[in-house]
């Protein structure tokens, strides 16, 4: 195993906007969040753009929504650890996200992650949105390595889904520490 690809949302942090879908406006499907953030994931919007469409959308108010959205989320720090000592070994780690401009950078500097990821592969400026083939084909390239020699880690089944049939290994993310003791185990 050469590269270990991470997912943002879910996996290095808490979910933000789909959290706020389901607390406060009883909207528990992931896919109805991705349906307002898709025009910021693919670059039409930057993130206040796409808080300002929800917040007109659904009527509530976007002060609040916008607070939710860049104050909610904790940071995931045993993942993070990991991934750092993953790179001590030798291993290349990168980022690939689906995300409006400027969010992903802002949790990275919030939590002093500057370190975590050799790259950031972002949406909004890559024009490629996972679970298309082409993200992950995109990173596979650039670092020169087979999909058996990546892993790919990420909360979201279809994603996972997605990058299963390419040939990657797979970690869907759902409790930290079982992630962490599967990233212990990559050689």
């Amino acid at each position: 195993m050469k590269l270990i690809i991470s997912d943002f949302f879910g996996v290095v942090i808490d979910e933000d906007g789909p959290s706020y879908f389901k607390n406060y406006l009883n909207e528990p499907n992931h896919e109805i969040a991705d349906k307002f953030f898709t025009h910021g994931d693919s670059g039409e919007m930057n993130m206040d753009e796409v808080i300002h469409m929800i917040a007109t959308h659904y009527s509530v108010d976007e002060t609040f929504l916008h607070n939710y959205i860049y104050n909610h989320p904790s940071f995931h720090k045993e993942y993070a650890e990991e991934l750092r000592k993953k790179k001590k070994e030798g291993f290349k780690v990168v980022l690939l996200s689906n995300a409006p401009e400027g969010i992903v950078e802002y949790f990275i500097k919030k939590f002093h992650a500057e370190d975590l990821f050799e790259k950031l592969y972002i949406s909004y400026a890559t024009k490629k949105l996972k679970p298309h083939a082409d993200a992950f084909q995109m990173v596979l390239n650039d670092y020169h390595v087979k999909p058996e020699e990546a892993v790919f880690i990420d909360d979201n089944k279809k994603n996972v889904d997605a990058a299963s049939r390419l040939g990657l290994n797979i970690i869907q993310y759902q409790e930290e520490k079982d992630v962490v003791t599967q990233l212990e185990a990559l050689k």
